[in-house]
């Protein structure tokens, strides 16, 4: 009874038409995420979009639905197609050169983990190449990446003309 009870809160507050009291679905969590990196198809950068706003004098970032986070203390595990520049783009901010390359190591392993239909969906393949590709020349070259190198923040990928992140696509989720 109290199990059954406490399910159907949870579906109505999935449901609730005020976003500041809706609880994300299961299996996600709602991250704020200050850049999101744009590529095209062929997994070739376009931009990387700021998402922060002015909010009580700070700059915050956007809040995305997002696959649940791993846990960490130590250890290095991967979050699902969103992460920090560290494990997203293997660029060194606070960590060491070698456990960096391990993070990002982790990060493109936990993307190749994906069921083969996912695999096969044009933003996977996209932000693959664009992994593959490896572009830190063109991403150097972005006026907040020294910003980005700084704070290492959280990072996500969008697929040029999609309205909604590579982690949230039907094929991934």
């Amino acid at each position: 009874m109290i199990l059954q009870a406490l399910h159907e809160l949870y579906l109505r507050r999935c449901a609730d038409p005020d976003p500041a009291a809706r609880l994300p679905p299961f299996g996600f969590e709602e991250k704020r995420i200050p850049f999101v990196i744009e590529i095209d198809a062929n997994g070739k950068l376009v931009q990387i979009r700021d998402t922060r706003e002015m909010v009580g004098g700070k700059k915050v970032g956007r809040a995305f639905l997002v696959p649940q986070g791993v846990k960490r203390a130590f250890g290095v595990a991967a979050n699902l197609l969103w992460d920090t520049a560290e494990y997203a783009l293997g660029v060194v901010c606070k960590s060491k050169p070698a456990r960096v390359a391990e993070q990002h190591t982790a990060f493109v392993a936990r993307i190749d983990k994906l069921p083969p239909q996912a695999r096969e969906d044009a933003g996977v393949r996209a932000v693959r190449a664009f992994l593959a590709d490896a572009p830190l020349e063109a991403l150097q070259r972005h006026s907040h990446w020294e910003e980005i190198v700084r704070d290492n923040p959280i990072m996500s990928f969008q697929l040029l003309g999609d309205t909604e992140l590579v982690c949230q696509r039907p094929a991934v989720v």
